[in-house]
């Protein structure tokens, strides 16, 4: 491969990174991936990429000097092992994180988030209790400043935990700190009749009394459940701490 013809796939791989990371934050699919927050160093890389293709195009030897027709100095395959990321991002769709990720993460009612209590679980108190989602309730928990009787009002993806007996299952969430890589489940505790007949992986919306349930020798949230009602995924599915 000449110089002009390696600078030149080399820019249109530059500028097709930075046109696939424009679209990922268009359609919002980006945020399966990363917490909201890193979005705007998502676009700042993406411009940067584009603004780079630009300076490699401009660097091509002129068409017919000698140049152009220099070896490039580096072998082209190595340019295709850039291109590999970018075709799985294309070939693959996104897909969020399901209960088969729990196999190797777990699920979590509560350890592990009390660092993040103090002005967090007061920010979660402030939410009127019907809006909180399972990670503000969590969070309350681990504060200690749980009131039964409130109403909760969550939505989440169903989970049989073998904790639990025939008539609870966990109604969870993933929560993103930075990237999916980290990405945490989240449970509350749901009381409901039915609970057997519930498939795992299937999206609820649970509204009901709260409660507080023993598990294990910690106090958790349970929601004493008087409606669920099965949903479609959200198109948003995971929280952000």
């Amino acid at each position: 491969m000449n110089l002009r013809a390696y600078r030149t796939f080399q820019a249109m791989i530059l500028a097709a990174l930075g046109i696939y990371l424009l679209s990922k934050v268009y359609d919002g699919r980006i945020l399966l991936y990363i917490n909201q927050r890193f979005v705007i160093l998502v676009l700042l890389a993406a411009f940067g990429l584009l603004a780079l293709a630009q300076v490699v195009l401009r660097e091509r030897p002129d068409v017919g000097s000698q140049a152009a027709e220099q070896p490039a100095g580096r072998p082209g395959w190595a340019l295709w092992l850039v291109v590999l990321p970018l075709l799985a991002g294309l070939l693959v769709p996104a897909r969020p994180l399901g209960v088969s990720a729990l196999a190797n993460r777990g699920i979590n009612t509560g350890a592990g988030l009390t660092a993040r209590a103090g002005s967090s679980a007061l920010n979660s108190i402030e939410i009127p209790s019907t809006q909180r989602s399972v990670l503000d309730w969590i969070r309350i928990s681990n504060d200690g400043n749980l009131a039964p009787g409130e109403m909760a009002d969550v939505v989440g993806f169903v989970y049989h935990d073998g904790r639990l007996p025939e008539n609870q299952f966990l109604v969870g969430r993933f929560s993103i700190a930075c990237c999916v890589a980290d990405a945490v489940a989240l449970g509350m505790v749901v009381s409901w009749p039915d609970a057997a007949g519930l498939p795992d992986n299937r999206w609820v919306r649970v509204a009901g009394p709260l409660q507080v349930y023993s598990l294990e020798g910690r106090n958790l949230p349970m929601i004493a459940a008087q409606r669920v009602e099965i949903i479609p995924e959200p198109e948003q599915p995971y929280l952000f701490p």
